[in-house]
């Protein structure tokens, strides 16, 4: 085994440690808060109204962690190449009006202003629905809980065979020296908001443009506006991608 080829090894198994030990923590500590939760119940601690609100505090909890073993297990499926994707002419346009109309609500609970730009026209292209849905989800979940802004923009353009998907808040923006490594996996910009993200929102997104045959980066000013931009080619032959 060559140098280089050992660096990397060493590399990779680094990084493996690193998400192992973060998983152990990231699943122990709610698990442990929810155990403690349950037993207060169990034991009669709790009673009355107190009582009830152990029991939706844990029942929160275990969706929470749900949640965060939903997005593991997703993935790692992502990492060892074993998603199935399955591809379908859609018209990207009305899907994507689709899934905004969801997320007026959530806007409004979180006192988001809100503004979508998407043209009236259809454009079709092939995609796996549910893929590019949890694309678009997760960037708009990652505004919201993470930048710190009160306005989120999506907006929808299409030039030169590929369709631009551009979405922008106006919050508290990334630092330059974290700009390169948002996509990466367990990579958390601000450390006081660990507790609030897994780390592999974006690195999942990331996945899901390139099986997409797409591109996605960031821009941001500190202090003004992020904005994530994933580039899409139309008119490709997707069924090739799809396993």
């Amino acid at each position: 085994m060559n140098n280089e080829k050992l660096a990397g090894f060493k590399k990779a198994e680094q990084s493996n440690k690193l998400l192992m030990t973060s998983l152990s923590h990231d699943v122990r500590t709610p698990l442990t808060s929810l155990l403690g939760y349950l037993e207060a119940i169990d034991k009669g601690i709790v009673a009355g109204e107190e009582k009830d609100q152990y029991i939706q505090t844990a029942r929160a909890k275990a969706q929470d962690l749900k949640e965060y073993i939903d997005i593991l297990f997703e993935w790692f499926k992502l990492d060892a190449k074993e998603q199935t994707f399955h591809f379908e002419y859609l018209d990207i346009y009305e899907v994507t009006r689709d899934i905004v109309a969801g997320w007026i609500a959530i806007f409004d609970k979180h006192q988001f202003q809100y503004s979508i730009s998407i043209p009236s026209n259809e454009l079709y292209l092939f995609l796996d629905k549910n893929a590019y849905k949890r694309i678009i989800n997760n960037l708009l979940q990652n505004a919201i809980t993470h930048s710190g802004g009160s306005l989120i923009e999506l907006i929808m353009d299409y030039r030169n065979d590929q369709v631009k998907i551009k979405i922008r808040d106006n919050g508290r923006g990334i630092a330059d020296k974290d700009l390169p490594y948002v996509f990466d996996r367990l990579y958390v910009c601000d450390p006081s908001r660990k507790s609030k993200s897994s780390g592999l929102g974006l690195s999942i997104v990331r996945e899901l443009v390139k099986a997409h045959n797409g591109k996605i980066y960031v821009e941001s000013q500190s202090a003004q506006s992020t904005q994530f931009i994933v580039m899409m080619p139309v008119r490709t032959d997707m069924e090739t991608n799809a396993r």
